[in-house]
């Protein structure tokens, strides 16, 4: 039976969390959400705490190719925003990117450390 995309998401998701552990994050949410704005993965380790955007591909579709959208970053940085304001964290925050290209073992990651820093014009929005 074949995965449905919420599926291959899910399982993106979570490759990406075992990876961020792997490194030494630990997971601090996944998919959380703020009114309509979500995460896939918030982590975090002694210093910084990571706002992480996944794409998961299976297809010919490459995931870097779907690099977020000016929106999406927006989203993410309120969704941010809010998470900081909530939980009085005073790490430094960072937008990371996590690419996934197929499913199961023989899948690759690439994780895109700062993949984008909240400008001016983005940070007048939140």
């Amino acid at each position: 039976m074949e995965e449905t995309t919420i599926e291959i998401g899910k399982s993106g998701e979570n490759q990406a969390a075992e990876y961020l552990k792997s490194i030494g994050y630990s997971i601090t949410a996944q998919n959380w959400r703020q009114g309509k704005y979500e995460v896939d993965i918030i982590a975090e380790n002694e210093t910084v705490i990571l706002f992480v955007e996944v794409k998961t591909r299976t297809g010919f579709e490459i995931p870097v190719d779907r690099v977020v959208r000016q929106q999406q970053k927006i989203n993410i940085m309120k969704s941010a925003n809010a998470f900081i304001t909530q939980t009085h964290c005073m790490k430094e925050p960072r937008f990371d990117l996590i690419t996934i290209y197929g499913a199961g073992p023989k899948s690759r990651i690439s994780h895109i450390e700062c993949s984008f820093y909240p400008t001016l014009l983005s940070a007048r929005m939140l």
